[in-house]
């Protein structure tokens, strides 16, 4: 990920250097917190003592990170505004690159292709070289979007679950920190993903946010807007990063300086959001004004629709118990944990951790 191009929230440091990649620090000095299920990481604090996540402004020289003004305009031109940065943003994009956008059929996902299809309809740019790629349970409206947006049905395509649908639980896939195994999501499995560049929607759910947390973030700089961005986005950015070593790079639009500039001078009082549906007005009103607001949104649960086969469950188990982790720990740790009820808890990660990151 380009740092000139991109904020990257997940730098780790241990004050003599700083990396994205938490294997890149050799330690054993492991915080014995992190055993209990019921612990809760104060902000910068990773699993390792001597590791921790780094400040913005220790590895980003950008004015994003100032305080900012109020966007000088009316809501109807910020709402342009917007729209105009993404425009901005997405010219930039290697026509020699390809390009795999992970798509659901939420907001940002629409917003950016809806975009996308609005640049390639005005002549100013193909992006013939992106395809798009969504999954269970979101495909049927995806390909709605698709063809409504009129791209070419070989650019874009669906993954479909199987008995171990998102072959999540491997060993070789390092999480990059305290993170559970559901980040190891793949539903590109025809694809070679060093042939690709992924794109991702992540970053925009900022309007909602402001919405719907009243209370002050913490303060990792200067700039409210960057605050509620890195407090409230789920993770702390490992899953960014992971995905950057495992394909070519990473591209993240919403995350971008372009972008950001505009969307973090919003004026919270123009701020709505639906507690039902967690849809705010900002991004409501992008999609409407790129024509795709009639489709619903699919609401993934992923505790219903992720299955592990018992193969897979068999093999994680045995690498767990057997883990130079689970050796020197095991008084303190269960020897009949669940790994499985719940993808995203603490048995979750604490299977990512000591299975993919402690050994390194």
């Amino acid at each position: 990920m380009d740092a000139l191009k991109y904020f990257n929230r997940c730098v780790f440091t241990n004050e003599d250097k700083y990396s994205p990649y938490i294997s890149d620090f050799k330690s054993e000095n492991f915080d014995e917190r992190f055993l209990d299920p019921n612990f809760i990481p104060r902000p910068l604090v990773t699993p390792f003592k001597n590791v921790r996540l780094a400040k913005p402004h220790e590895y980003v020289k950008n004015p994003i990170l100032d305080r900012k003004p109020n966007f000088q305009g009316n809501y109807r031109d910020y709402v342009r505004a917007l729209g105009s940065a993404l425009e901005k943003h997405l010219l930039t994009l290697d026509d020699n690159e390809k390009y795999l956008f992970s798509h659901s059929s939420g907001m940002d996902s629409r917003f950016i292709s809806g975009t996308m299809a609005k640049l390639r309809r005005n002549g100013k740019k193909s992006f013939s070289n992106v395809h798009f790629r969504c999954h269970a349970p979101e495909n049927s409206l995806f390909r709605e979007i698709m063809k409504a947006e009129g791209w070419p049905e070989d650019q874009w395509s669906t993954f479909d679950p199987n008995d171990s649908c998102y072959d999540i639980g491997r060993p070789d896939i390092d999480v990059n920190g305290w993170c559970s195994y559901s980040n190891q999501m793949n539903y590109w499995p025809d694809l070679n993903p060093k042939d690709w560049v992924i794109l991702t929607g992540e970053g925009g759910e900022l309007f909602k946010y402001i919405a719907l947390h009243p209370e002050k973030p913490t303060e990792y700089c200067d700039n409210y807007c960057m605050n509620m961005l890195i407090e409230h986005n789920p993770g702390n950015g490992e899953w960014d990063n992971q995905n950057a070593k495992i394909f070519k790079d990473t591209v993240m639009p919403l995350w971008s300086y372009d972008y950001l500039e505009v969307s973090n001078a919003v004026n919270p009082e123009w701020v709505m959001c639906n507690t039902n549906t967690g849809w705010d007005n900002i991004r409501r009103d992008l999609v409407i004004a790129l024509n795709l607001h009639g489709f619903s949104y699919v609401t993934n649960d992923y505790l219903v629709t992720w299955r592990i086969n018992n193969f897979r469950r068999e093999a994680m188990t045995e690498q767990f118990y057997s883990s130079r982790f689970y050796k020197k720990y095991k008084n303190k740790i269960p020897n009949d944990i669940d790994f499985f009820t719940n993808p995203f808890g603490w048995e979750s990660k604490l299977w990512g951790f000591a299975v993919t990151v402690y050994p390194k």
